[in-house]
């Protein structure tokens, strides 16, 4: 166990070793803690390694154990539990539900959670428990991101999906009455919080996360898993009722996602759980031209077990699976068409040996521990690196999908593409985080206005507003 290996509580700085294909990047160190990061510290030896490590220290502190406030558990350290596994602090944060799903006139508090009424009349709930509301009033989130189709295990059960904000954001949201069509209409600007080195503030956080209901196929020992209700719609059930049940669910991917000072385009970390997929035969590298993406080479006879490939699927490789209720629509309730996918892009070079760090280290505190199974894929940002939580000219980077107007500077996000197989597993070629969100806007125009204007990255604020 960990007690050995680790004496301080607050903040863990332990030496690591890196393997020996890493030796260039002279990693001295790596830094285990309960406290969220405000920005990155960056050097200008390697900045693609700063970020990633910035990135995984991010997930260790989101996924320190929590207390009952939702505060990090200075006692506890991640994974130091029998099972290798214990409530984590973001779980605590608030989803978009339970901002955007109220009966209308009512204000969202923070730590208040909203749960259907068909949850609360399963015997099953408990007050506090996660819900995963799958299809709110105006989103579908069992769909991916690029609304290209669900994303269904090989035992045939559907992906789900949950966004959360920490506080920060939650109060710029709710303090602007951003959740509603009279708040949207009197906006003039949406600008979130910077995190700030300098100061210790935190910042803007938000999470996307991926979850699969774990089987008896599954080894549960590998994954971070919690019991939920998961609430089905009645137009993706076969019944025609709504409907909630109670589900073990497992992580599969995990987006983070931060506005700093030095990044106001805000800097995007992208986990996925290692056993998701194998890597595709033919990878795309970073700026592998347009024409050349989406089109990967299924690997061949790939050994191990992977939740979302199998070597003999029904389906080609990163393509939707068909419907499983006829009009190539789906029920929630029936097995669905397994998915199929590969990772289609080479991850970039600083990310693997800054994964086996990490690992090694989360397997050294606790060998039982189920976050040494999770990886980064990659972290995108801007090279302009900004001095203020300010951004003041717009370019379009050119040679990227989607191309839309960015705040900031012409030097662009990098790297490219980046995608996570449980979001954007069908559009891995042109998966481009800033790209796609620096289209976001408001849903309702100003008074007076032609358009809406841009949410700060943020594409919850168009697609969850009830304006019926």
């Amino acid at each position: 166990m960990w007690f050995g290996v680790l004496s301080a509580l607050h903040v863990i700085d332990v030496l690591a070793q890196p393997p020996a294909t890493s030796a260039p990047l002279d990693y001295q160190s790596i830094v285990v803690g309960p406290n969220l990061p405000p920005d990155v510290s960056l050097t200008q030896e390697n900045r693609q390694r700063d970020m990633d490590t910035f990135s995984w220290q991010s997930f260790v502190a989101l996924n320190w154990p929590t207390t009952q406030a939702g505060t990090p558990n200075y006692q506890s350290i991640i994974g130091a539990t029998p099972t290798g596994d214990h409530e984590v602090v973001w779980d605590r944060w608030s989803a978009t539900a339970d901002i955007f799903d109220l009966a209308a006139g009512e204000t969202p508090v923070w730590g208040e959670q909203f749960v259907p009424a068909q949850c609360r009349l399963n015997a099953n709930y408990k007050p506090g428990m996660k819900v995963l509301v799958n299809v709110t009033k105006s989103q579908d989130f069992f769909e991916e991101a690029f609304n290209t189709g669900p994303l269904v295990d090989q035992s045939g059960h559907f992906t789900r999906y949950e966004i959360r904000i920490n506080k920060p954001m939650f109060d710029t949201v709710v303090e602007n009455a951003l959740y509603t069509t009279a708040g949207q209409e009197a906006a003039s600007i949406v600008s979130f919080s910077c995190g700030d080195n300098r100061t210790g503030e935190e910042g803007a956080v938000m999470l996307k996360a991926a979850w699969k209901p774990l089987s008896s196929e599954d080894d549960t020992s590998r994954y971070h898993a919690v019991p939920a209700m998961v609430f089905t719609p009645a137009r993706y059930r076969s019944d025609g009722k709504d409907a909630c049940e109670l589900e073990t669910v497992g992580l599969v991917g995990l987006h983070v996602v931060h506005k700093t000072v030095q990044q106001p385009q805000w800097i995007w970390s992208s986990f996925e759980h290692i056993d998701n997929v194998p890597e595709c035969r033919d990878q795309n590298t970073f700026f592998t031209a347009p024409s050349a993406l989406n089109t990967p080479t299924c690997p061949s006879q790939v050994t191990g077990e992977f939740s979302y490939f199998s070597n003999d699927g029904p389906t080609a490789c990163n393509t939707a699976p068909p419907g499983n209720a006829g009009d190539n629509k789906f029920h929630l309730d029936q097995r669905g068409v397994p998915s199929r996918l590969c990772r289609a892009n080479a991850l970039e070079t600083s990310a693997p040996p800054v994964n086996q760090a990490y690992q090694t280290l989360l397997k050294a505190i606790n060998p039982a521990s189920v976050w040494q199974y999770y990886q980064l894929i990659g972290t995108q940002w801007n090279a302009n690196i900004q001095s203020t939580c300010s951004l003041n000219t717009d370019y379009v980077a050119e040679n990227t999908l989607p191309q839309y107007k960015i705040k900031g500077s012409s030097s662009g996000p990098t790297p490219l593409p980046m995608a996570n197989s449980t979001m954007e597993g069908y559009e891995q070629g042109s998966a481009n985080c800033i790209n796609c969100h620096a289209g976001a806007k408001l849903k309702i125009k100003p008074k007076g206005e032609a358009e809406a204007i841009p949410s700060d990255f943020v594409w919850f604020l168009n697609q969850e507003i009830d304006t019926e």
